[in-house]
């Protein structure tokens, strides 16, 4: 799996485009546009709810120049969390070594 950047460029292939408001290319940052409009507007839609657990067929042009030319694959929605750091700095390796030197 791959994590696209908000500047990297999809077309999505000629099948799915009618989904899309904006045409059939464009960048990750647009997707995520028209994916907020679409949750809004037709979450009631059944005939378009396979999108989420299927995702979409598409090509990927990466900007960072990490491959060349366009590549063939799926998108899909991923909900990701990243928890906040704690001010805790002490891992618990940390801790084992704490409790070692203080049994000495």
């Amino acid at each position: 799996m791959e994590i696209l950047s908000h500047n990297d460029v999809i077309a999505v292939l000629k099948h799915d485009e009618a989904r899309f408001t904006s045409g059939d290319t464009f960048k990750v940052q647009q997707l995520l546009k028209e994916y907020e409009n679409y949750i809004r507007e037709s979450v009631e839609n059944s005939d378009n709810s396979d999108i989420f657990t299927q995702g979409i067929e598409c090509e990927v042009i990466r900007q960072d120049g990490t491959t060349k030319g366009w590549r063939k694959g799926k998108i899909n929605l991923v909900i990701k969390f990243e928890p906040e750091e704690t001010s805790n700095n002490t891992t618990s390796l940390d801790d084992i070594r704490s409790r070692i030197h203080t049994s000495d």
